[in-house]
Parts: C-alpha cells; structure tokens; sequence
C-alpha cells in the first residue's frame, strides 16, 4: 500500500518537471524566433552595408572553423 503512494509520488513529481521543462523549451524556441527579428532591422540600420558585409563575413570564417 505504502509502495504505491510512493510511486504515485513519484509520478507527481515528474509530471511537474515535464510540464515545467515543456514550459521553458517553448519560451526558449519563442525567444529564438522572436529575438532575430527586433535585432536584425536595428543591426542593419546602425552597421550600414559595409558593416553588415564584415559581419557576414566574420560569421563565415567562424562558421568554417566550427565545422
């Protein structure tokens, strides 16, 4: 009897952890979405394009070496 308290117990608590980790992985893909879209407008108004031509530029070397 006792045995199945604790595993409902168990239960509980990992439901919660679930539920919280679904909860943070949406805000976490939301904010990937979201971010780009109100810094890429700003960046490219204060760079100009031969500062955006640099960034790109950097973004590939860097890309290269990951890889």
């Amino acid at each position: 009897m006792e045995d199945n308290i604790v595993v409902e117990e168990v239960q509980n608590k990992k439901n919660k952890r679930i539920g919280k980790n679904v909860v943070f992985n949406f805000i976490s893909q939301f904010l990937t979405l979201v971010i780009p879209l109100i810094t890429a407008p700003y960046l490219a108004r204060v760079l100009h394009e031969e500062g955006n031509g640099r960034v790109a530029y950097a973004i590939s070397i860097i890309t290269y070496f990951i890889l």
